[in-house]
Formats: structure tokens, sequence, C-alpha cells
């Protein structure tokens, strides 16, 4: 058993790398629930159907889910650094199509490049907790990233219900 300055030291030295994994789950659970709160503004803006928009929001969902086992690969296969880098240069783009886009099919293609891009943000988050953690430490860092997404989460839904 380790004393607690060990423990407190450990924790220290992968503070930094523990706040970039913060945020970008922050930015993956952005990324996925924004699309309801502009969804009414799209459909007015750009005279866009439901079937259209229900199109839009699925793509994200749709390569978010296809990308998780390619993306373990990529991350067994090339390391944490280098996949979610690369990954994110996918949803950077994606969310700069979609900020552009002026077309059902450019916004669909949008949300298909943030998917693949925030597929490997999650992953790539416990990936790299596994192995900077010891295994004991592990599950005491997991629950905090969840309790900040879904604190955000709850949040904005509190917003939402405000706005109506």
């Amino acid at each position: 058993m380790r004393n607690q300055s060990t423990i407190g030291a450990e924790t220290l030295a992968i503070a930094p790398i523990l706040a970039i994994l913060y945020c970008l789950c922050f930015t993956n659970l952005f990324l996925r629930s924004n699309f309801g709160i502009m969804a009414p503004d799209l459909a007015r803006e750009l005279a866009l159907e439901p079937a259209v928009l229900s199109a839009v929001a699925s793509a994200y969902f749709l390569a978010y889910a296809v990308m998780q086992v390619p993306t373990g690969m990529l991350l067994d296969r090339y390391g944490a650094r280098r996949t979610v880098a690369a990954m994110l240069l996918f949803a950077a783009a994606g969310t700069a199509m979609f900020a552009a886009g002026s077309s059902a099919s450019t916004l669909v293609l949008a949300r298909l490049l943030m998917g693949i891009g925030c597929a490997g943000v999650f992953t790539g988050a416990f990936f790299v907790l596994t192995r900077w953690l010891p295994p004991d430490r592990v599950p005491r860092r997991s629950p905090w990233k969840s309790a900040g997404r879904n604190s955000w989460a709850r949040s904005n839904r509190q917003k939402r219900r405000c706005r109506l």
C-alpha cells in the first residue's frame, strides 16, 4: 500500500493530462448534444424538413458507432497521442464544415466527420487513464468524468426548459 504523499504526487503529476481529457470529453458531449438546441433554428433558416433534420442528427451517431472498433484498433496500434490528435482533426473539420454549411448534404457530411472525430475521444480518454494510472486508481477517476458530463447535461436541459 502506498502512502498519501505518493498518491498526492501522482495526482499532481497527471493533473494536466486529466484536465485535457476532461476538456476533450466535454467537447465530445457538446458536439453530441448541441444539435437538439439548434435544430429549430436550422429548420427555419435552411428550410429543412423534420426527416432531413433527423438524418443530420443521426449522421453523428452512426459515424460514432461505426468508428468504435476501428478507433480501439488505432489506439492499440498507434497510441493515444497520435490517434486522438488525428481524430480531433476530423472533429474540427466537421465543426468548421457545419458552421459554413448551407445545405442538408453538407450538414450530414459535417456531422459524419464530427462523429468520426469524437469516436476516439471518450475511448482514448479511458485508454490514457488505464495506461497512466495504477489499476486501483482508474475507477476513482472515471466517475468524475461521468459526473462532470452528467451535471453539464442536466444544466443544459434546465436551460432548454427555460427557453420554452
